[in-house]
This record gives structure tokens, C-alpha cells and sequence, in this order.
């Protein structure tokens, strides 16, 4: 509980120099277990109100439960998009999976129960991911490069940016999305019937 309360603290105080710096951008990002953090923080009185101030927010792999994760998901409204990673190679939270009582976590498949919103994407990185154990997809380790997809799907994101103009097509980013482009995928989805070109 101490760290879900320094979390709601430091958004407030992000939020308030976000204003001091002349309302510049910021995105809001969270890996794994900060995920959960953020999820708990937002029963903190302020948080949701801080968190609006980003611009975007990130959900790394997030380490929460795929059930139910609409609920709490739909409290996070930043101004511009939430982004929610995930990859079905991840063993690192498969071990979550297991230590959690068998409950499927987000960061590895969200189900098919989505947050249907236009400022919500779930990008999946299953059979894109770069790292043994799927778990660190969004950082080049040592050796090896990011996709440039990948890599111009996180400078988006973390410069606070949409991740496609309106005048791109989402296929300049993505190798695929779903028709209905809540769900996009940076390598090719095992079921051809889902996530065709769009």
C-alpha cells in the first residue's frame, strides 16, 4: 500500500509540473507489476485526475489480471491514448500465472472481453518478441536491434505521440490490425482469421 500511495503522490506532482512547464506533453508508463501499481492507485483520491493530465499512458506487459481489466481500465482517460502491450511468448508472467492462482495476466492476453474505446490499443508483440522470455520486447538488448516497427511504435508512444496520424494508414506502424483497429499486431497473428490487413 506504501507504494500505491507514493505512486498517487507522484502522479499529482507530475501532473502539477506538467502545468508549471507549460502544459509539455508527458507520457505516463508502466512495466509489469507498475502496472498493478497504477491499477491500485487509482482508488487513491487524485490519481485519475492526475493521470488525465498525460498525454499518453503505457502499459508495458502489464502484470493484472486479464479479467475483469475493463473495469478499472475504463477510469484511465489521458488526453490522448492508453496503450496495452501484450505477448503470449512472456514467461516471465506465465510465472505469474502460476504463482496467482492460474489467473491469466494482461501483459500475456487480454481475452476477447476488450475496452472497445477509439483512445484504447492493444498491441499484441506474440511471435514479434525480440528477448528470451518475451518480457523486455520494448528494449534492444545488447546485440540486438528493435524492429523498426517496433521502434517507431515507441517513439510514438513515449514522446506522447498517436501512434498513427490520420492521414497514415495503420499498416505504416503495424504489420496488421483488426478491423475495428482496437487490437494491432506487430508480427503476424497464429490464427490468420484474426487481425487481417486493415
Amino acid at each position: 500500500m506504501d507504494s500505491v500511495d507514493a505512486l498517487a503522490r507522484f502522479l499529482r506532482l507530475a501532473a502539477t509540473a506538467r502545468l508549471y512547464a507549460n502544459r509539455q506533453p508527458a507520457t505516463v508508463s508502466a512495466h509489469s507489476l507498475g502496472a498493478h501499481f497504477l491499477q491500485y492507485s487509482l482508488e487513491i483520491v487524485g490519481s485519475m485526475e492526475s493521470l488525465s493530465a498525460a498525454q499518453n499512458v503505457v502499459l508495458l506487459a502489464p502484470c493484472t489480471r486479464a479479467a475483469g481489466h475493463k473495469e478499472w481500465l475504463s477510469k484511465v482517460h489521458p488526453k490522448g491514448q492508453v496503450f496495452v502491450t501484450f505477448n503470449a511468448e512472456d514467461a516471465v508472467l506465465f510465472g505469474a500465472f502460476v504463482a496467482d492462482g492460474s489467473q491469466m495476466k494482461l501483459g500475456v492476453e487480454p481475452g476477447s472481453d476488450l475496452l472497445d474505446s477509439r483512445a484504447v490499443r492493444y498491441v499484441s508483440f506474440t511471435r514479434a518478441a525480440m528477448t528470451f522470455g518475451g518480457h523486455r520486447y520494448f528494449v534492444a538488448e545488447s546485440g540486438q536491434k528493435l524492429q523498426k516497427r517496433a521502434l517507431k511504435l515507441f517513439g510514438r508512444m513515449f514522446r506522447s505521440l498517436p501512434d498513427f496520424e490520420l492521414s497514415e494508414h495503420p499498416n505504416d506502424v503495424y504489420l496488421s490490425c483488426d478491423a475495428d483497429r482496437l487490437t494491432c499486431y506487430m508480427a503476424a497473428p497464429a490464427d490468420p482469421s484474426a487481425g487481417g490487413p486493415s
